[in-house]
């Protein structure tokens, strides 16, 4: 009775396509690491901002905060955007933040930089005028580390 080549046939093909695919899946998951531990630093830095005390007066904004990485000379530079809404002035939570350990607002990281600012849909309208207003903060965090691997910070 001759014998079947097809049985034969499908666990070679089985080890060609595992020897095509494994390679690339870890060079892909070589290539995405610098990328997510970034993604997770940026998680952890944006906990630790929102989960810092507000200034008195403030509560967090409507607006979902917003995270970003790039860089400069292979350093990834963390971005992160939320508004307050504040019955204080923009240059009251500005000096809260400016005041703010760096060690308790952004952890290990090199060095912060915080901005603050009041967008007005008139810009003829007095921002006095309401009980509260709107104070966009805007948190530069630098990290400490190089990082040639994550494109993003080049």
């Amino acid at each position: 009775m001759p014998s079947s080549t097809t049985g034969d046939r499908k666990p070679q093909l089985g080890r060609k396509v595992a020897l095509v695919i494994a390679p690339l899946t870890l060079l892909f998951v070589v290539a995405m690491a610098p990328t997510w531990v970034h993604d997770y630093y940026l998680a952890r830095i944006m906990d630790r901002v929102l989960s810092y005390p507000l200034p008195s007066g403030a509560e967090l904004g409507f607006g979902e905060p917003q995270g970003e990485i790039s860089g400069e000379s292979n350093m990834c530079v963390y971005y992160i955007r939320f508004d307050v809404h504040t019955d204080g002035s923009a240059r009251d939570v500005l000096k809260y933040y400016q005041k703010a350990k760096t060690a308790d607002l952004v952890g290990s990281y090199a060095w912060f930089d915080v901005n603050v600012w009041v967008p007005f849909d008139d810009p003829e309208e007095d921002a006095g005028s309401y009980a509260t207003q709107a104070v966009i903060v805007d948190l530069l965090v630098m990290s400490s580390t190089r990082s040639a691997w994550d494109l993003r910070c080049r």
